[in-house]
């Protein structure tokens, strides 16, 4: 009599061995009235999920970590010039123009004629 698999043989099989299962469930499903229906549908559903695994990882964009890292740099580059292109000098056209404000008044006090 051929050996049934268990739960954990199933769990951790590969492709090649679930099909041999599979295979094996079959033709003793069809010898034998008393096999194990559930071990049958247990395979099954392991072998669509194995193949359901494999279409999302084919169907999945190899080049997405790149775009991600890609989108990461342009942030972050963009961030800084936005801090230094931008908010830079901006902050030292203020600090330039409030020098000059200060020169001009204490400059006023001191000089009045």
């Amino acid at each position: 009599m051929t050996r049934l698999p268990v739960a954990a043989d199933v769990l951790v099989a590969s492709r090649d061995e679930l099909a041999a299962m599979q295979l094996r469930l079959t033709s003793v499903t069809e010898g034998h009235a008393d096999s194990d229906p559930l071990a049958a549908n247990a395979v099954a559903l392991c072998i669509e999920t194995d193949l359901a695994l494999v279409a999302l990882l084919a169907d999945a964009r190899p080049l997405e970590p790149a775009d991600v890292i890609i989108a990461r740099y342009r942030r972050r580059w963009k961030g800084r010039f936005i801090r230094w292109g931008i908010v830079g000098p901006l902050v030292f056209i203020g600090l330039l123009l409030m020098g000059i404000v200060i020169v001009t008044l204490v400059t006023a006090f001191i000089w009045r004629p």
